[in-house]
This record gives C-alpha cells, structure tokens and sequence, in this order.
C-alpha cells in the first residue's frame, strides 16, 4: 500500500499517529510512502501536514498486488505516427514483490469514441523474483482511427489488463486521442497536417472557491476541482481560446477536462530545487501526462532564475527529452543573469521565450 502526495511544499505524513515519511527535499513534486505496516483492518487515519499553498496536486492510496506496473503508468502513445495506419504502443514497468518468478500477460484493448473494438494486443512476461521488468508491446494496426483536435475531440480508450494464473490482478482504462503535430519556423504550428493559428492564454492556479473579496458579487462555488474545471474551460472555449499554459502546481486531472473540450496545452513544470530530486521529479511529471492528447510539450518558468537554476533545469530538460522525445521544452520570461542563456543553448534541449532579460 503506497501514498502518493502530488505538488505539495514540505509534507509531512502519519498513518494512525505513525509518521510515515517527510519531504526533507521540500518542493519534491512527488512524496511516495509504503504505508503497508502502518494500517490494519479497521478504520485507518491519515494526518497530512503541508505548507502554503498547500495541496495542489492529489493525494492517492495505491492498494497494490504482488505484481504490479508502475505507479502512473501504463503509458500509451503511437511512436513516431505521422498519419495513416497505426499500432499504438503500451509501456510499463512491471514489478514482481513475490519470492519466486511469476509468469503473467498484459493485455490492451482500443476501442474507438463509439465502444468499437479497433485493435488488440498482448505481451507474455517471466517476471524475476524480486524484480522488475520493462514491457513494451503493440496492438493490432489501426487502419485509419479517429482522429483528436480542438474542433473534434475524439478519445478512444484504451484498455489495459494485468493478468496472473488467468486471473485480472490489475487493470486501467486510459482515455486516448489520436494526434499529431509539427512546429515549423516559417510557417508556423500544424496539427494532423493542418496549419493551426494558436490563440491562448495563461490558466492560474486556482481552487474551487477563489474570492475576490467582492461581497456584493460573490464568487461561484464550485463543489469540486472537475466542475469549476469544466466550467472555466468552457468559458475559456467560448471566447476562442484553444491553447493555455498551465502554470506549475496545476493538478493534471485538468489534463482530463482539456483532453474531453479539445484545449490544447503545455504543463509547467515543478521540481525540488535540489539536483538530486530533479530527475524523479521530472519522470513524474512525464508519467502524469503522457496519455493526454492535449499536452503539446513542457514550459519551466524563467522568471527570476540564474545559472545555477538554469543547469538544473537544463538537466531536467535532458531527462525529460530521453523519457518523451516527442514533446517541445520551452523556457519562458526572463532570466537574472545573460550567461544561463549559454546553459539552455549548449544543452540544445529546449527553446527560449524571453519577455526580457536583465
């Protein structure tokens, strides 16, 4: 059993007054803790302690089986696809906690927005005891599927099963949109070979109750996330809007609301501050939207930093591009110092949108 704590500044966690675990890396995107010793078969209370802005992300319990995938995936992508037929891919990790190899199966099924079966695959696996293996395995090739954009955004599911001894152990279902994109420096950005003129916004972290201290014109209360989500992104919609930068702290179940309204989009990116938090923090961040059509790629918030923050980012860049080469990196707003512009452009990992520089 695993707690996961996702975008929270300096955690602190109990189960049943035991003290789980503490983020002493402080803004670490990701607090994971195995908190199987520490429940029982009765009621369980678990104590949370954060600072401001306190959660901005989730908090998840995994109830996990011996063998099971990485926390975050299966992951779900279609290659290199650039249109036409295609064999959509599964990826996973799939770790084994018993004391003997196991042999199980994955299975995925595709299924198009109507509930028609588009494809099949499956991936026979000897798991080591103790271990972990990598999966990678295709489905059937899919003639021609549906396509996902803003004016239509079609999600297929994909279906994903873990079995063992022909018994489900686990399973996900992963709403899936079929897309494709380029940037060109001439003629600007193409979606599934259609040019495509951005028009967006910044999305600023909000909760569901944000007053604006006008009493004599209260705020909309929102019973959860998910409904102001969707309210907003339907506004956000009406005005034509159809690209928005989320900025750093947003939970990625708004990724959900703008895969189902077709709004385009680029996740900021948090991370400790530390070197040695930056790589787990950033496979974090690429397992939490990988399956989303909607995501373009990656922006890291430029503003303030100096060089020591630009080769930490540079370092997160690399890390991300070796994950996910599909997706853009951008750096946005301005940077303290000239000589961090050397960091980004040496790594030749991402580009730059500076507003202004000092």
């Amino acid at each position: 059993m695993v707690l996961e704590i996702v975008a929270a500044t300096e955690v602190q966690a109990w189960v049943n007054g035991q003290p789980v675990g503490a983020n002493e890396d402080g803004e670490a995107f990701v607090f994971l803790a195995d908190i199987t010793k520490e429940t029982n078969s009765d009621a369980n209370v678990l104590a949370i302690a954060t600072v401001m802005q306190g959660i901005q992300g989730h908090v998840k319990i995994h109830i996990l089986p011996p063998q099971h995938w990485e926390i975050g995936d299966p992951l779900v992508d279609a290659g290199d696809w650039q249109g036409g037929q295609v064999q959509p891919r599964i990826r996973t990790t799939i770790h084994n906690a018993a004391n003997q190899s196991i042999d199980c199966v994955m299975k995925a099924s595709v299924r198009s927005p109507n509930g028609e079966l588009l494809a099949e695959g499956r991936s026979s696996v000897v798991l080591p005891a103790n271990g972990s293996t990598p999966v990678l395995f295709k489905t059937d090739t899919i003639a021609a599927p549906p396509l996902w954009s803003p004016s239509n955004p079609q999600l297929c599911n994909v279906a994903v099963e873990l079995r063992v001894d022909n018994h489900d152990i686990q399973s996900s279902e992963i709403p899936f949109g079929f897309r494709w994109f380029r940037f060109d420096p001439d003629n600007g950005f193409f979606l599934n070979r259609k040019k495509m003129e951005l028009r967006g916004m910044t999305y600023p972290n909000q909760g569901p109750y944000a007053d604006d201290g006008d009493t004599a014109n209260p705020p909309l209360a929102f019973p959860s996330r998910g409904e102001m989500w969707d309210h907003e992104v339907g506004l956000l919609k009406g005005m034509g809007v159809n690209f928005v930068r989320l900025v750093g702290g947003v939970a990625y179940d708004l990724l959900d609301v703008c895969d189902r309204a077709g709004l385009l989009t680029t996740p900021g990116l948090e991370g400790g501050w530390r070197f040695k938090v930056v790589e787990n923090d950033m496979l974090h961040h690429s397992r939490f939207a990988y399956n989303h059509a909607c995501v373009l790629g990656w922006h890291f918030n430029g503003e303030g930093k100096n060089e020591r923050d630009a080769k930490r980012i540079s370092s997160g860049a690399e890390i991300l591009r070796d994950h996910d080469p599909g997706l853009s990196l951008a750096i946005n707003r301005n940077l303290n110092e000239i000589n961090s512009l050397a960091v980004f452009y040496a790594q030749g990992n991402i580009g730059l949108n500076a507003s202004f520089l000092h």
